[in-house]
């Protein structure tokens, strides 16, 4: 479902450095991991009798575009201050948005193709996930 939402989502970054939508990005990859395990406590039949909640994960990595002025927004900037920001990914007809708030930029790395256009890797982790209708 995420990357159906994806696929048709502008995202705005709303920070300190770029507050607005980002038009060069190519495609989103969210993940957010819950992880649980099961409680080591057992009931008769050697079961587990729940589950613990571990810290939950969310990050994201969006690929950019880089143009000739390079990215639309400084990342690199971003990554150095560890400045925090939010980041909101909305689907065109108005429907689910994906809000991320306390997000850092943990890592920005440069690839480029075969038909020599280069593209920005930028790896996103937040403290709050929102989902909204």
């Amino acid at each position: 479902m995420l990357a159906q939402i994806a696929s048709h989502a502008y995202p705005e970054l709303f920070s300190s450095v770029y507050s607005g939508e980002l038009q060069s990005v190519v495609s989103v990859n969210p993940t957010n991991a819950d992880p649980k395990t099961p409680v080591k406590t057992m009931n008769r039949e050697r079961r587990p009798i729940g589950w613990n909640r571990g810290v939950p994960d969310y990050t994201f990595d969006l690929e950019m575009a880089v143009g000739k002025q390079g990215l639309e927004a400084d990342f690199e900037k971003l990554s150095e201050t560890m400045e925090e920001f939010t980041m909101v990914f909305e689907a065109d007809d108005g429907g689910i948005r994906l809000r991320y708030e306390g997000c850092v930029v943990t890592n920005v790395s440069y690839n480029a193709n075969e038909a020599g256009e280069m593209r920005a890797t930028v790896s996103v982790a937040a403290r709050r996930y929102f989902r909204e209708a």
